[in-house]
């Protein structure tokens, strides 16, 4: 009975640290310039590195442009991190992994900003090398990222009473900080997205508006968890027209268009027939639509999912007559019926 007592309180206490952790890893609040100078300072000295000339940018995206126009800041031989995070990395190897549950709740925020953020380097910085750009993000500080250890750690330090000389500047970065680029001797500071809207599955995920939004004005657009273009992102669902299921070439953005605008209400807009089943797959013809400069019909292989149910749709070449043709030429000429051979 103790012993249920105990842990009962002790997964209350998790639970209570865990909301705080989240709430600092998602937090829309401004950052405090002079808080978080104070703790970019401690971590540089932890390091053993003089305090570095920090300079605040409204999002990581200005914050690229300013390190593109300068061409002497200078990365360290070794990650300002490095040192933090071995005390950090040995205190949860001992304690525990990871928070999954605090984690399923932040990484896709920090995947969504690092994978667009590594995208808008590739377009702004065509004139740097691969290589550069890796080590720029390889030398990022991303708080949202780090705080899936908080929650865990602010438990053991707390409540158990543990030691970590990092503690403080960890806490104190993820607490007061967004991302942060540190160079040698430039720290470029970034303020947290004022607008960030999720999913009941932590999803980032927004109707008709952005999901991700920065004081700059940068935004970026979310259907459950997966990026939409701005055209379709600041529509509502119910406005997406059926020839956007046509000119997109995103497998998974064209898979989001036909679940929301519905596969009857595709056929009847672009006025599709059925040509011919095989299987799941259904061959459709389209004969009116215009952006079809040839005037020739358009040809679509309806594919459904066994396991999900979601159905799919593929342009193929007009040539094609039947659906297991088209379903042979998706496969690049394979014959589907060896996959089933297979199964």
């Amino acid at each position: 009975m103790v012993a249920q007592i105990i842990t009962t309180n002790r997964d209350k206490l998790i639970a209570e640290y865990r909301q705080k952790w989240c709430e600092l890893a998602l937090s829309t609040k401004p950052i405090d310039r002079s808080r978080a100078t104070s703790a970019i300072n401690a971590a540089y000295a932890f390091a053993g590195r003089c305090p570095p000339e920090i300079l605040f940018c409204d999002s990581p995206y200005t914050a690229l442009e300013a390190i593109f126009n300068r061409s002497k800041l200078q990365l360290g031989k070794k990650q300002l991190w490095s040192e933090m995070d071995e005390q950090i990395s040995v205190l949860c190897y001992q304690f525990a992994s990871k928070d999954r549950q605090l984690e399923s709740r932040v990484k896709g925020l920090g995947l969504a900003l690092t994978g667009q953020i590594q995208e808008q380097s590739w377009k702004q910085g065509q004139r740097k090398s691969q290589e550069k750009l890796k080590a720029i993000f390889e030398h990022c500080i991303r708080p949202e990222l780090l705080a899936c250890n908080g929650a865990w750690l602010d438990f053991q330090i707390s409540v158990n009473d543990r030691y970590c000389e990092a503690w403080e500047v960890f806490e104190n970065i993820v607490r007061h900080c967004g991302w942060i680029f540190a160079f040698t001797k430039t720290a470029i500071v970034c303020d947290r997205p004022r607008i960030l809207e999720f999913d009941r599955d932590n999803l980032l995920h927004a109707i008709g508006k952005p999901a991700i939004k920065f004081a700059d004005g940068v935004l970026a657009y979310y259907y459950h968890g997966i990026e939409l273009p701005k055209k379709y992102g600041k529509t509502d669902p119910s406005r997406w027209r059926p020839q956007w299921v046509i000119e997109e070439n995103n497998a998974e953005i064209r898979r989001v268009l036909i679940q929301e605008i519905g596969y009857d209400r595709i056929c009847q807009e672009l006025q599709a027939t059925e040509v011919d089943e095989w299987e799941e797959y259904t061959l459709l013809k389209i004969k009116n639509f215009i952006d079809n400069i040839d005037w020739e019909p358009i040809y679509l292989l309806k594919m459904t999912c066994p396991s999900t149910r979601f159905i799919h749709a593929l342009r193929v070449p007009p040539n094609m007559r039947s659906a297991y043709d088209a379903i042979c030429w998706v496969n690049w000429g394979i014959d589907p019926r060896r996959f089933s051979v297979q199964t």
